[in-house]
């Protein structure tokens, strides 16, 4: 009985370690520049969170990159500059969200 569980084991070890996922074609999910600046938007949040100022700066400006008018990206552009005491960055972040008709 013992052997007959070992053998069952081994072959499910055997079996499942050949399992393999393999994509053919060129497959690209198309990604809107929204949906691309909210994603990076949340990365620079999480960031900011664990205090990585840089890497929250680094993922808030290329959301930017995909969407100007990205007001999360520019609420954490902003509390950075208020972490750093740059309440002129603090306004300015505040004035261009204002401008983008979105609220921060």
């Amino acid at each position: 009985m013992r052997a007959l569980a070992a053998f069952a084991a081994a072959l499910a070890f055997a079996t499942l370690g050949s399992c393999i996922t393999t994509t053919t074609g060129h497959f690209k999910p198309e990604v809107s520049a929204e949906q691309a600046a909210s994603d990076y938007s949340h990365l620079a949040l999480a960031y900011l969170d664990a205090n990585d100022v840089a890497l929250a700066r680094k993922y808030a400006q290329t959301a930017l990159q995909f969407d100007s008018r990205a007001a999360d990206s520019l609420g954490v552009l902003a509390l950075i500059a208020q972490r750093e005491g740059d309440a002129e960055a603090v306004s300015y972040t505040h004035l261009r969200a204002h401008e983008t008709g979105r609220n921060l």
